[in-house]
């Protein structure tokens, strides 16, 4: 693999930036991740434009434009010959000193890596996968960093590493006063009585664009669809529910914490949103 880093290439074992760096320091960077099939730029915009928002928060000045990130990632996928693939654009506030001082940062760095895009198992979307509640919480949806994906993501670690201890697929987090929020790199969502439902942004969840994808989606097919605040139990009684992101797309889960979704398989709606899912991918 080849490192893009601030318009010069590296190998990955060559690829660095200063132990002062405040992305390394204090987990002051943000990023995204996205997929790219046959090198077109499915959904680059999407991406983009919440990057540049996560940067606005964070008084953080991108070292570059639109159209410029644009052809650092094409020249990403051109040096490791790559049209199908998964990549990450990732933006530090910089080299500094030990200070929390932003104003010593020499200036941001831009890094961009691109890996092949993995098969995706069948089986997992055939028969679903488990997940269960993770005992952790999330900040306060009124906090600066509520919604934005920063290289802080202490939080998730901790849920995934709780999930694998379960054997679980994903950890369900929960919002800062204990109601259903998101995967550890997902959003959610469920299903009951006909109706879609997932939490509202308001309680402090990522903004995903596979969600918003959906959710459109939902409402093309004339499906209601419900932006809401739920107990942990509603996943419990719900009669299907799934996870998204921009590289499984949408994923049925069939078990939450030991108990099997309504009976055990993948559910119509689930299917349905999929299929849809995938077609607007393609579409853009």
């Amino acid at each position: 693999m080849k490192v893009y880093i601030d318009g010069k290439f590296y190998p990955e074992n060559q690829a660095k930036v200063s132990v002062f760096d405040h992305g390394f320091l204090y987990g002051d960077g943000i990023f995204e991740t996205f997929l790219v099939h046959s090198g077109d730029r499915a959904m680059y915009g999407a991406h983009f434009r919440r990057l540049g928002a996560a940067a606005r928060r964070l008084a953080l000045t991108l070292p570059f434009s639109l159209a410029g990130l644009r052809r650092a990632v094409a020249a990403t996928l051109r040096r490791n010959r790559l049209q199908e693939a998964v990549i990450r654009v990732m933006v530090t506030r910089g080299r500094g000193s030990w200070s929390l001082s932003t104003e010593q940062c020499e200036k941001p760095i831009l890094v961009i890596f691109a890996a092949p895009i993995r098969a995706r198992e069948k089986a997992l979307y055939d028969n679903g996968v488990k997940v269960c509640l993770a005992p952790v919480y999330k900040t306060n949806p009124r906090s600066l960093e509520a919604g934005l994906k920063t290289f802080n993501y202490l939080g998730n670690v901790l849920a995934k590493a709780y999930a694998a201890r379960q054997g679980a697929f994903e950890g369900i987090l929960l919002s800062h006063n204990g109601l259903l929020a998101e995967g550890t790199v997902s959003n959610l969502f469920f299903v009951k009585q006909g109706r879609l439902m997932t939490p509202s942004l308001l309680t402090g969840i990522l903004p995903g664009i596979t969600r918003d994808t959906v959710i459109k989606a939902a409402r093309d097919l004339d499906l209601p669809v419900q932006e809401g605040f739920y107990k942990p139990g509603e996943l419990f009684t719900a009669d299907e529910v799934f996870l998204t992101n921009s590289v499984m797309g949408v994923m049925p889960v069939t078990v939450v914490g030991g108990k099997k979704v309504a009976d055990g398989l993948p559910g119509p709606l689930t299917q349905l949103l999929a299929v849809a899912y995938d077609a607007a991918e393609s579409a853009n």
